[in-house]
């Protein structure tokens, strides 16, 4: 209960927006996870997860981060797809979903002539 608590001191101290540190933040998810409802509960599970976040965003009371992100063809056309995982800190619940977005190929540099 106590890292849950340390948790969620810290990032109520954060602004809402991309977390700055998200090394601690990750260390602090780790040793709460055992109370959050919907999390896997295999400690290797757990860690696996956490070395692939991405993109950590604290929007209150939410934590999120994204993992597996991949180019994908659909009807739509070229998307990007990616499982995004959320920590409601008011209720201890969480939840993944997939969310996909259309692609959007890099520019190219050109060379100077």
């Amino acid at each position: 209960m106590l890292n849950f608590v340390k948790l969620r001191a810290h990032l109520h101290a954060l602004p809402d927006g991309p977390v700055e540190e998200p090394g601690y933040v990750l260390t602090l998810l780790g040793y709460a996870w055992p109370m959050f409802e919907g999390v896997p509960v295999d400690p290797d599970h757990r860690d696996a997860l956490l070395a692939k976040a991405r993109d950590l965003r604290w929007a209150s009371p939410v934590l999120s981060f994204s993992i597996g992100e991949e180019r994908i063809t659909t009807r739509e056309g070229k998307q990007v797809e990616a499982k995004v995982w959320s920590f409601d800190l008011s209720t201890a619940k969480a939840s993944a979903s997939v969310q996909r977005w259309p692609y959007v190929k890099p520019e190219r540099k050109r060379r100077a002539a």
